[in-house]
């Protein structure tokens, strides 16, 4: 870290008495932005309804991303907060040098992504959190469910198939490696059938006990006109690291109480030589709950990642389905006609949730094609 990365920064260092003063119920959405302007506005569009408020924290933007916030400020004004991170801060991707000298900062350094979506969190004015990616586009009605749930007080009583369908639901996930190709058969039938009592008593666990809800998305690929989805591919670590699974989001962003013991930190993974990653990570001992495919994840159509997105593409074309292929498709016909690959402990969790979104995931949500490739035009000549 240079001489101007080492200045202290005191102002965005966070009062750990902060964490634990009293909020009043609502849920506050947390966006960190770094030249997004690509999906920022689409992305606020499609949650701001279900949010109290939207916390936005913007770092180092040379794209259009400030004038798109202040635009949704102006539309927004009782709902969105807007704060410029100062400190530099250090990628997730890391050469070797600049892996060395994370390791000499503190879990929270204000230099790190930890740091940086702690400051964000503590401007949090409501009780229940949670953090959002600026290239996620939510299904607005399925999000707002999850939001008024967790600001619901309504007494209510789960009933015993409800009950029934979270346990089926865990015997699926846990059991999901060992099961053979008849029983997932019935067991994907009984997904169909039981999935809405499950959603059911997730609902009711957070209006009465405020359980943490775990979101996850699809991640999506655009080329040539056509909608695509990667299928993942075992070396993802390694040679593959940009062939995404078609799904995004397992546990790691989810909502959660404003406190003192959720808080990100550090977690430092050195992948090989030259390839490191630090992450931020919300450490705790706190059953997390999975709450289904809520958002459309646009990574790969961002346009700093379309040309690698599209080098793999056109190397191992076969890595890839179209969407009205993809969705024609169950889990079980993905994986033995295409091979799509997900790492083996998230592998049950996916196939639940896909059988039991299917058929009510809104495809036609997506932009038009023709309309989305020319605000893609007009974004690169920005």
């Amino acid at each position: 870290m240079n001489s101007t990365h080492s200045k202290r920064y005191t102002e965005f260092e966070v009062d750990p008495s902060i964490w634990d003063k009293e909020r009043p119920l609502g849920v506050s959405g947390i966006i960190r932005c770094q030249n997004s302007a690509d999906f920022l506005e689409a992305c606020v569009e499609s949650c701001i309804d279900g949010l109290d408020e939207l916390i936005a924290v913007y770092h180092n933007c040379t794209d259009e991303t400030v004038p798109i916030l202040n635009r949704l400020l102006e539309k927004y004004p009782d709902k969105i907060r807007i704060y410029e991170y100062l400190p530099y801060v250090y990628p997730i991707d890391l050469s070797d040098e600049q892996f060395s000298e994370t390791l000499n900062l503190p879990l929270d350094s204000v230099h790190l992504l930890s740091g940086y979506t702690n400051f964000a969190i503590s401007k949090a004015k409501y009780r229940y959190a949670i953090k959002i990616d600026s290239d996620q586009i939510f299904f607005k009605e399925q999000f707002k469910e999850w939001c008024d749930a967790y600001r619901s007080q309504e007494t209510v009583r789960i009933y015993w198939l409800e009950d029934w369908a979270f346990n089926f639901y865990e015997h699926y996930v846990k059991n999901f490696k060992n099961s053979s190709s008849f029983c997932r058969r019935i067991l994907n039938l009984l997904v169909i059938y039981l999935s809405n009592f499950y959603f059911s008593y997730l609902r009711k666990r957070v209006i009465r006990d405020k359980v943490l809800v775990s979101l996850s998305g699809i991640n999506l690929f655009r080329n040539a006109g056509k909608w695509l989805i990667a299928l993942g591919d075992e070396d993802i670590d390694t040679t593959y690291r940009d062939i995404l699974c078609p799904f995004n989001g397992v546990r790691d962003l989810f909502f959660f109480k404003v406190s003192s013991e959720m808080t990100y930190k550090a977690c430092y993974l050195p992948k090989k030589p030259g390839y490191n990653q630090v992450l931020e990570v919300m450490f705790h001992n706190k059953k997390l709950f999975d709450g289904g495919l809520i958002w459309f994840h646009m990574r790969p159509c961002l346009k700093k990642h379309r040309e690698i997105y599209q080098y793999w593409y056109n190397k191992v074309p076969n890595r890839f389905l179209e969407l009205a292929l993809f969705k024609r498709n169950s889990y079980f016909e993905l994986k033995r006609k295409y091979n799509v690959f997900i790492r083996p402990r998230f592998e049950g969790i996916f196939s639940y949730l896909y059988t039991a979104s299917k058929l009510v995931i809104p495809w036609n949500k997506l932009p038009n094609i023709d309309e989305f490739e020319v605000n893609i035009n007009q974004t690169i000549l920005s």
